[in-house]
């Protein structure tokens, strides 16, 4: 059963974008299922330290919510613990602000184990700081036992917070252990990785999607894909082998957003390991969307905010079959593609595989034919153009990464001309 809320929020003189961030508060109350009965604002010089808004706007919300029986107020931004609990006093009703929206929606999407207590954590270090303005409210969403007031209460209700997060911790490290021996054989392996990040809900899941269905078999392995923000909160990662192009590791990232919180990027750090090690980011971009630019820019300093600024990129402008003209500033090499259509895949595919090879070696190997250990591990890093045997051996032409070449130049015939 949906629940019916109000939006609101202060519209700063600073903010030009805050119609804009508005419809994004409103699409992610539509993707916890919310209901939004009216959007309310009030412009302000800066908002206010105690209550959020003025006094006069907060008796228009407390008729509004009256009026139209809602259950919640939803505000823009994150509120500090005490304008929190000036504004539930005042209303008379719950106060969610963006964080804590945001946070929600994760805990319904999150699938793997790792996800949900990665979410749970998330939740847990966001309610700690709130204790002191204790409601119903914040113990059910932390998982507290807030059940009386008085300091003595609110010690009882942080060292049960605290032990819940430490016992979190403990449990999603014995997780990541296991997944790092995963992480780590995918290191060594030659195969290129490459992560698809961008904002939310630009198409990331359904460009791997079509890429999967281009591959050898891999039908059954398609990831979750909506049209709707953060459909994808677990990172996957899948190998694409697709026939006449360079195979390579593909993982799908979770979406960002703009002023993301920090609790969640702290929470998937790990989640975004994926990102942080891959040798070609795919950044994808909703060109559909008439705020690409300003989401392009989010996009990017959330990537220097965790650590991948200095990661070679891909811009992708996806969504091409919603848009009649989508010529714009955009960098050199970028691609236009409609993931929904396959309309660019190919191209998509033939730029990864000049990214794959440009830092590639040239070259003819002889293999002996009592060489058939080297051959096969040779043959899962090599490209091969030429294959002929003869009397004293396998003859080879071909590219190898660069990297590669020292663990067989033994068996180097000759420069590829």
């Amino acid at each position: 059963m949906e629940q019916k809320v109000i939006i609101a929020g202060v519209w700063e003189q600073t903010n030009f974008d805050f119609e804009r961030q508005m419809e994004e508060l409103r699409g992610l109350a539509a993707a916890c299922e919310m209901e939004v009965a009216a959007m309310v604002s009030q412009k302000m010089t800066a908002i206010h330290p105690a209550t959020y808004f003025g006094s006069g706007r907060l008796l228009e919300i407390k008729e509004q919510i009256q009026e139209l029986q809602v259950q919640s107020v939803v505000l823009l931004h994150e509120c500090t613990p005490s304008q929190l609990r000036n504004l539930e006093k005042m209303l008379a009703c719950p106060i969610i602000d963006r964080t804590e929206l945001i946070l929600r929606i994760f805990e319904r999407r999150a699938r793997t184990k790792e996800a949900r207590i990665q979410v749970q954590m998330a939740l847990c270090q966001y309610a700690l700081p709130r204790l002191a303005h204790a409601s119903d409210h914040w113990s059910r969403q932390a998982g507290g036992r807030n059940k009386g007031k008085g300091e003595q209460q609110l010690a009882l209700d942080k060292r049960l917070l605290q032990r819940q997060i430490t016992s979190l911790r403990h449990e999603l490290k014995q997780i990541q252990s296991k997944k790092e021996t995963q992480r780590r054989s995918r290191q060594q392996s030659a195969l290129k990785k490459i992560a698809l990040i961008g904002y939310t809900n630009a198409g990331k899941s359904t460009i791997l999607n079509r890429l999967l269905a281009r591959s050898d078999k891999q039908e059954e392995k398609q990831v979750f894909a909506q049209d709707m923000l953060f459909a994808t909160l677990d990172t996957q990662v899948r190998l694409i082998n697709v026939k006449g192009h360079a195979r390579f590791l593909l993982s799908d990232t979770v979406g960002f957003l703009e002023n993301m919180p920090a609790a969640l990027l702290d929470a998937f750090d790990a989640t975004l390991k994926e990102a942080k090690e891959a040798d070609l980011l795919l950044h994808v971009i909703d060109v559909s969307d008439p705020h690409f630019a300003e989401k392009r820019t989010v996009t990017d300093e959330t990537l220097r905010r965790i650590g991948c600024g200095e990661i070679p990129r891909l811009e992708v402008y996806n969504k091409i079959d919603r848009c009649i003209d989508p010529q714009m500033d955009v960098q050199e090499g970028a691609l236009f593609i409609s993931a929904h259509s396959d309309e660019g895949i190919e191209l998509l595919l033939s730029a990864l595989d000049q990214a794959h090879w440009q830092a590639s070696f040239a070259a003819c190997w002889r293999f002996p034919y009592e060489k058939q250990k080297e051959l096969s591990s040779f043959y899962s890093y090599a490209d091969i153009t030429q294959r002929e045997e003869k009397e004293d051996g396998i003859y080879l032409q071909g590219k190898i990464p660069a990297q590669r070449r020292l663990q067989f130049i033994d068996y180097e015939w000759e420069a590829a001309s």
